[in-house]
């Protein structure tokens, strides 16, 4: 008896596909880039391509994990200020003009 679930077939877009068959450490410059296949947009090559930069500095190295957290749970708490209408004051219905 098979005590694995049957896999449910996905249909799975060309760009996804794509992606995971990409290297997980991303091209070397030793490689010559591959090329992509018609139907993935320019901008999903270039993102898949960018390597990742982690070398730069910590957002809040004196921070602890507890004070992080806080600080995170009075962010949450206070909501995102302004709306739409502050931020596209132009957006609404636009009047005709006779």
């Amino acid at each position: 008896m098979n005590s694995q679930p049957d896999e449910t077939p996905l249909e799975v877009p060309e760009v996804d596909a794509f992606e995971q068959r990409q290297p997980v450490g991303g091209e070397s410059g030793d490689e010559e880039p591959r090329p992509l296949p018609e139907d993935v947009p320019e901008a999903d090559a270039l993102e898949q391509r960018t390597p990742l930069r982690s070398n730069g500095p910590a957002a809040a190295p004196d921070l602890s994990a507890e004070e992080a957290a806080e600080a995170d749970a009075i962010e949450q708490a206070s909501g995102t200020p302004g709306s739409d209408e502050d931020d596209y004051p132009f957006a609404g219905e636009v009047k005709e003009q006779d």
